[in-house]
């Protein structure tokens, strides 16, 4: 036996020296697997963050402007898929192990914290592991849109472990970077003045200066930013049933863990247990008003705190004890946190399968429209609306006709108009064999374009609900006042028309996608729809791209056929160019 005597010493000195290596092994080791996850749904919108980019100017507005709700990420989204895509296109693999890699480093400092909480090592692993494999933060791993939170919960860990070591400078400057990467940074402060209440009085001070940048953030994000149209599922219910109904909800969701957690509150009764329950209910209040969207990702940032929780009522226990609650709690958050983000996996491997096979039809036909036909509601959200095509050169893909009647329209969300064209459009390509129809079938996509043919040939004559005024396709809705297409956009006058199918607009909006010009200043764009106005707005900040949204008249709703009337309050005369021009248009259109 004693030969086993320098063995367990120098096990024994590796455990005080890295300790800590063992939580990034148990993170690197349980999301490795998402390595292989490829992307989807929103990810496609952050990705085409570089086709903004015409002039250097433009950067600062891709970076900074507000954008979905009204966010400024420029860390965790904007400058993360930017500088990526541009790298490496759409590789994943860089993505993946950027997210893996922060997740790794987040278990580090958990267990760190932990360790200044508790004085325990081994609470420090435990806390990390059981955090590593909690439901909350395997589904936001599973999803690239959903990295914010993963970049968010090392700045807020990070600057809590460098304010409870008192290095208040760089404590400060992991805070404010974290602004650039989550809301839920803003509550930052509450903890550190949570923790100097039970832990340390003498700190209070310091941890009551961090209020001073989250107050102006969140002036700044109610008061000053513009929001644009809100997506219902995000208004915010304050009254106490709605916020403790969503609390119950994360908690059922956050199960065996949050069961494990309650446990050690009750039980324990400490300063460490009581800060870990508070710990808990700061990370997840920003959330808690959003009774309508409750994610499981937003439990990602939370359940480090319970998993703080659990390790604490662990290392309180006999070791038999212990070694059997630690394994039943992993095991019983294995399964469901496998489940997340392989569930998130296919989903992306779906998406991936339909680009590729987008990208093969379009080598096979380079001159083609493709249509696509079986597109599932799940599909279209996950990987058509926000069009991947786009990123890889892909032009003129829509859906096929009748595909929308399997696809929920979400007027919140902008609606599914752009992607169908017009029953005449259809004829009209089948008539000049320009057009394909594939459908996904299997792994890949399956050519189908004969079988349409015969369902072609009996669509009526109706138009589409957007008009792209540049493309010849639309050249039969495109009435007067425009002037020859260039670059794939189209100058108008003082005045232009177009005509739209106005039967099916859910969310009963006219829509302009345009761009403003430098030598045009700021004017105002008065739109008409079935000859009644329907509304006057002024761009201002000139040489800038926009998107405008009328509400569509009750007269043109339900027409087959409505002009759309858009007149420019000035225009301009280049040099050597005689043509009176005002704005620059790509799209028009009702949804």
């Amino acid at each position: 036996m004693s030969g086993y005597g320098p063995f367990r010493d120098q096990l024994s000195r590796l455990w005080q020296r890295y300790w800590w290596a063992l939580a990034f092994l148990a993170s690197l080791g349980f999301y490795w697997r998402t390595l292989g996850t490829w992307f989807r749904a929103d990810d496609f919108a952050w990705l085409g963050l570089r086709l903004s980019l015409h002039q250097p100017s433009d950067l600062w507005t891709v970076l900074f402007a507000p954008m979905a709700q009204g966010t400024v990420r420029f860390l965790s989204e904007r400058a993360f898929f930017l500088t990526l895509e541009s790298l490496f296109g759409l590789e994943a693999l860089p993505f993946r192990v950027v997210i893996v890699g922060v997740q790794c480093i987040s278990c580090v400092l958990l267990a760190l914290v932990t360790r200044k909480l508790t004085g325990s090592k081994l609470a420090g692993v435990l806390a990390a592991v059981f955090w590593t494999v909690s439901v909350g933060l395997a589904a936001a791993m599973g999803w690239m849109s959903s990295a914010n939170q993963i970049f968010c919960a090392a700045a807020m860990l990070g600057a809590f472990w460098l304010f409870l070591d008192r290095r208040m400078l760089a404590c400060w400057v992991v805070f404010l970077l974290g602004f650039g990467t989550l809301e839920t940074m803003v509550v930052f402060p509450a903890l550190a003045i949570g923790w100097a209440l039970i832990f340390d009085r003498t700190r209070l001070r310091p941890a009551a200066a961090l209020l001073v940048p989250s107050v102006l953030f969140l002036v700044l994000h109610f008061a000053v930013i513009p929001k644009t149209a809100l997506d219902p599922a995000y208004q915010l219910h304050l009254d106490p049933r709605s916020v403790s109904e969503t609390l119950r909800t994360y908690l059922v969701w956050a199960f065996p863990l949050s069961a494990v957690a309650a446990v050690a509150l009750i039980w324990l009764r400490n300063r460490p247990a009581l800060f870990g329950a508070l710990w808990f209910l700061v990370l997840l209040a920003p959330v808690l008003p959003l009774r309508d969207h409750t994610l499981h990702y937003y439990l990602a940032i939370p359940l480090m705190a319970l998993g703080f929780l659990a390790a604490l009522l662990c290392v309180c226990l006999p070791r038999p004890v212990m070694a059997l609650l630690a394994a039943g709690l992993v095991a019983g958050s294995w399964i469901p946190a496998r489940r997340a983000f392989y569930w998130q996996k296919e989903k992306a491997r779906a998406v991936q399968q339909l680009v590729r096979g987008v990208e093969a039809a379009r080598a096979q036909h380079p001159d083609r429209v493709i249509l696509l036909a079986g597109i599932s509601n799940e599909l279209f959200w996950d990987g058509v609306f926000d069009n991947p095509f786009r990123l890889v050169g892909i032009k003129e893909v829509y859906l096929a006709p009748g595909a929308d009647k399997q696809i929920d329209a979400h007027p919140e969300w902008g609606g599914i108009a752009a992607w169908l064209l017009g029953p005449a459009q259809v004829k009209e390509l089948f008539e000049q064999e320009r057009v394909v129809v594939y459908q996904p079938s299997g792994e890949s996509l399956r050519n189908i374009t004969a079988a349409f043919r015969v369902q072609a040939e009996r669509l009526g004559d109706a138009l589409a609900a957007f008009v792209d005024v540049a493309d010849p396709k639309f050249s039969q809705q495109v009435g007067s006042g425009w002037y020859a297409p260039e670059n794939g956009m189209r100058w108008m006058g003082a005045r232009a028309t177009v005509q739209v199918n106005a039967q099916n607009a859910p969310a009963g909006l006219i829509e302009l996608q345009g761009y403003a010009p430098q030598a045009l200043g700021t004017i105002e764009l008065a739109v008409t729809a079935g000859g009644v106005l329907a509304g006057t707005q002024r761009l201002t900040g000139a040489d800038q791209q926009f998107v405008l949204t009328y509400p569509l008249p009750a007269v043109a709703k339900g027409q087959a056929a409505t002009e759309i009337s858009i007149t420019a309050s000035r225009t301009f005369t280049p040099a050597q160019d005689q043509r009176q021009l005002s704005v620059v248009f790509g799209k028009v259109g009702v949804r």
